[in-house]
């Protein structure tokens, strides 16, 4: 009887992961370019192009961004849609360059469920602002 409820348990918790594994989708991000050089504390418009490749509809919310080193990252304006199966949809977001000058790795990445689904690395050269264009 334990091993008969045993596999009942097993199976429904296979079933749970398969469904909510397809609730999001499927879906691509490829980045932008990143620039060579920016100024410290400027901030760069980012595209990001999101392709639907699954079978599902895939919502915006469910995306989050990563940037490592010391850049930061964020949405720029309201990128909230609903992605449908082969649809694509560009996103733009906000990058900035930190507060100190010299040669800074940039790694910026995208999830889905703490999936991996586009990356882009890039060192760029963070200048000084001279004090009169501040």
């Amino acid at each position: 009887m334990k091993l008969n409820i045993l596999k009942v348990l097993v199976a429904l918790f296979l079933i749970a992961g398969a469904v909510y594994s397809q609730n999001t989708g499927k879906v691509k991000a490829v980045v932008g370019d990143l620039p060579a050089q920016m100024n410290e504390g400027e901030s760069i418009r980012v595209a990001v192009t999101l392709t639907n490749t699954g079978t599902n509809t895939w919502p915006s919310d469910a995306l989050t961004t990563r940037v490592t080193g010391a850049f930061s990252i964020r949405r720029d304006g309201n990128n909230e849609f609903m992605l449908e199966p082969g649809q694509s949809q560009v996103m733009y977001y906000l990058l900035t360059a930190p507060n100190k000058t010299g040669k800074r790795n940039c790694h910026v990445n995208f999830y889905t469920s703490n999936k991996k689904i586009g990356s882009k690395h890039k060192v760029i050269a963070v200048n000084g602002i001279s004090p009169g264009l501040k």
